[in-house]
């Protein structure tokens, strides 16, 4: 059985990817895209994601609030990262070989998985959505054919409701930087060795 820590880094790893439904789908091809979030409990938020289509990944989400919460994937190196700007604190949690198996597996299974929603344009996107039962959540996920990337998402749970809309997308390859830690931030390391 998994461990608080494990769990967190594995759900750090899943919003790195995207949503729930399309996580540990890694992306071979860079990209950027930012969305518009709204949550019924935590009010609205912009996300952006990018990846370098070599197996690193930058979330970051920036709430109403100011508040910015960023996390960084790099499967090369086995590490997820999550970024606390308000101590400038880097706190890193080690993958093992079998915890990013264990991603795509279930990525695998995912894509595998849902009930077709058929398809339809979003925001000028020709879309197919697929609809998941995953426990106590739900969510409909509508992924662009023309870009291969969620366009909207609508996940429901006990807890509420979060709709996510596609703002924008590009194929340019970000920048490098965006998967360092900055040099001003206090590295902290987590588990050593135990990994997810």
């Amino acid at each position: 059985m998994q461990n608080p820590i494990q769990i967190i880094g594995l759900i750090v790893a899943c919003s790195l990817l995207g949503s729930a439904a399309s996580s540990a789908n890694i992306s071979s091809k860079p990209y950027q895209a930012s969305y518009q979030e709204t949550s019924s409990v935590g009010g609205k938020a912009v996300r952006t994601y990018a990846t370098d289509g070599k197996g690193h990944g930058r979330s970051e989400i920036t709430r109403d609030s100011g508040r910015k919460d960023v996390s960084l994937l790099d499967l090369p190196n086995h590490r997820i990262t999550i970024l606390r700007g308000d101590s400038k604190t880097a706190i890193s949690m080690p993958l093992r070989d079998n915890d990013v198996g264990m991603l795509a597996q279930f990525g695998s299974e995912m894509r595998a998985g849902g009930k077709p929603l058929g398809s339809k344009v979003i925001d000028g996107h020709p879309c197919h959505g697929r609809h998941y039962d995953l426990g106590e959540t739900s969510e409909d996920l509508w992924t662009g054919d023309d870009i291969g990337v969620r366009v909207f998402s609508k996940v429901q749970s006990k807890f509420g409701t979060t709709e996510s809309h596609l703002r924008s997308f590009s194929t340019q390859a970000p920048d490098p930087k965006v998967f360092a830690i900055p040099a001003d931030y206090n590295q902290v390391p987590m588990s050593g060795g135990q990994g997810l």
